[in-house]
C-alpha cells in the first residue's frame, strides 16, 4: 500500500540536506576535540565534545520528524573534516568561520522563502513609509536612515576600534518603506558576517587581553558613539575630583528614531501597525532616557 506524504518535497529535501549537514558538524567537533585531548587541553576538549552531541542530536531530532510523518530519511554521503590545527587559537578560529559559513548558508534559504512568496513582499511594500526629508529633519539614525537613503553609520563617520582597517559596505535602501528597511537588515547580516572575516585575518598575534589599569583623568567629561544594531549610541561620562566616574548619560537610537514613526503609520491600515513599528524596532526604555 502506498504511503500518504503529508510533507511537500522541498522540504522533505531541506531536511535531508540539514541531517547531512549536521552530522557533519558533528565530525568535525569531534575531531576538534580529540586534538584538543591529544594536546593537553582537556576541559575545552570535553566542551567540544559536547558541541558534537548537541550536532548529532539536531540530526536525530529531524530524522524523527521525517519518521513521524511515515517518511524514511534517506542519508546522504558525509565529507570528512579536513582540518589543520597547530594551536588553541587555531581551533576557535576554525570554530567561528565554519559556524559563520553556515550561518550564512541557513539565512540565504529563509530569505529565498521570503522572497518567493508574493503575499510577503506584498504585505511589506509600500508599507510604513518615511521620506527622505522627514529622516532628516528628526535625526533619524541606523537601519531608518539607511532604508531613505542616509548612509549613517558611526562606524565609517567615526571609526573606532579596528574599524578604519576594514572594508565595510553600508548597507542603503531609498524607498523608506518596511520593505527597505527589511532589505537594509538582510545587508546588514551579511556585511558583518564579512566584517568578522577579514577581522579574523587581520588580527594580530600576541595578547588578546591588556590587563594594564587605566586612569581617568579627574574633573574631566568625554563623549563617546558606537553603532548598535538600531543605530548609534552616544555615551556621555563624567569624573569627580578623585578621577572616579560621577555620571554617566546615555542616548540610544531609539530616542531619536521614535519622533519618525507616527509619520510612517499615516495612511496604513490598523493592521499593518504592528509590522511597522516592528520594522523600527525601538526600545521603549531606550526613550524614556
Amino acid at each position: 500500500m502506498k504511503k500518504t506524504v503529508l510533507l511537500d518535497k522541498k522540504v522533505i529535501d531541506i531536511l535531508e540536506y540539514r541531517i547531512k549537514k549536521e552530522e557533519e558538524s558533528s565530525r568535525l567537533y569531534e575531531q576538534m576535540s580529540l586534538w584538543l585531548n591529544d594536546n593537553g587541553y582537556l576541559n575545552t576538549s570535553k566542551l567540544y565534545k559536547i558541541y558534537a552531541n548537541e550536532e548529532n542530536n539536531h540530526s536525530d531530532w529531524a530524522k524523527s520528524f521525517l519518521l513521524d510523518y511515515g517518511i524514511t530519511p534517506t542519508l546522504m554521503p558525509l565529507s570528512s573534516p579536513v582540518i589543520e590545527l597547530n594551536t588553541l587559537q587555531d581551533v576557535f578560529e576554525a570554530t567561528l568561520e565554519y559556524e559563520l559559513q553556515k550561518m550564512k548558508k541557513d539565512f540565504e534559504e529563509v530569505i529565498a522563502v521570503i522572497e518567493d512568496s508574493e503575499s510577503v513582499l506584498n504585505r511589506l511594500k509600500g508599507t510604513g513609509k518615511i521620506d527622505k526629508q522627514i529622516a532628516t529633519d528628526h535625526g533619524v539614525v541606523g537601519i531608518a536612515a539607511r532604508a531613505v537613503g542616509l548612509p549613517r553609520d558611526a562606524r565609517s563617520e567615526y571609526p573606532y576600534a579596528a574599524y578604519s582597517e576594514i572594508n565595510m559596505k553600508i548597507a542603503s535602501q531609498s524607498t523608506g518603506d518596511v520593505h527597505a528597511r527589511f532589505q537594509v537588515r538582510i545587508s546588514e547580516i551579511y556585511s558583518s558576517i564579512d566584517i568578522i572575516f577579514q577581522a579574523l585575518k587581520k588580527m594580530p598575534k600576541g595578547n588578546i587581553l591588556n590587563k594594564t589599569a587605566k586612569k581617568l583623568e579627574k574633573n574631566a567629561y568625554a563623549i563617546g558613539i558606537t553603532e548598535g544594531w538600531r543605530g548609534d549610541i552616544l555615551y556621555f561620562v563624567a569624573t569627580d575630583s578623585k578621577g572616579e566616574i560621577s555620571r554617566v548619560g546615555v542616548r540610544d537610537a531609539s530616542f531619536l528614531n521614535w519622533s519618525a514613526v507616527p509619520y510612517a503609520v499615516v495612511g496604513n491600515i490598523v493592521p499593518d501597525f504592528p509590522l511597522i513599528n516592528k520594522s523600527f524596532n525601538l526600545s521603549y526604555s531606550a526613550f524614556d532616557r
